[in-house]
């Protein structure tokens, strides 16, 4: 290659480089490679929300895994400003640059219910649904059933009303709602 021409990837700001490593982290055939590779795009950019949640699904520490999601989203909305959730309300996942902070989203809120933040990960799950109320993540599989083990039927009522599919989920949802109706609303 000739010495004065730059390259693709030189020619690309660091946000865009950033991103670059970041794909070839997700697709690193080894976790040590994936994990170098989103160091690397940090040092490059800072707020690459998507270097973040690569370090945070090879965390085996649930507390460190939500740590990294956490800035992931913090990145994300630092970069992008609250008018832009205002205006894209409602096809967040139609968007492509918005999917590293879904992704953010949806781990976060699954590491905050395994340590115990039960109502925090609700709440993570029903701003994902207003952001993206196609729901393409599926989160609201995960949300209604974590509305029956906290005994919040109404809510899990509304959402399987709100998104009544096939989904294992919602069926099975279904099914224990209406034995809990039969039986007087007691806990299972």
């Amino acid at each position: 290659m000739a010495k004065n021409i730059p390259s693709i990837f030189e020619a690309l700001n660091d946000e865009e480089q950033a991103q670059e490593l970041v794909w070839d982290a997700w697709e690193a055939e080894t976790q040590e490679k994936s994990v170098a590779l989103a160091k690397k795009a940090l040092k490059i950019f800072p707020d690459c929300a998507d270097a973040y949640n690569v370090l945070a699904i090879h965390e085996t520490s649930e507390e460190k895994a939500a740590a990294h999601y956490q800035k992931a989203i913090e990145a994300f909305r630092k970069n992008n400003g609250e008018q832009f959730f205002h205006e894209n309300a409602g096809y967040f996942w139609g968007i492509l640059e918005t999917r590293p902070y879904m992704r953010a989203m949806e781990g976060y809120g699954r590491c905050l219910w395994n340590i115990g933040e039960k109502d925090t990960a609700v709440n993570i799950y029903q701003v994902m649904l207003k952001l993206n109320p196609n729901d393409n993540q599926g989160v609201r599989y995960m949300l209604v059933s974590w509305f029956l083990i906290l005994e919040k039927y109404d809510e899990a009522r509304a959402l399987i009303e709100a998104y009544d599919d096939s989904g294992m989920a919602i069926c099975y949802g279904k099914l224990l709602l209406n034995i809990i109706e039969k039986k007087g609303k007691t806990a299972i």
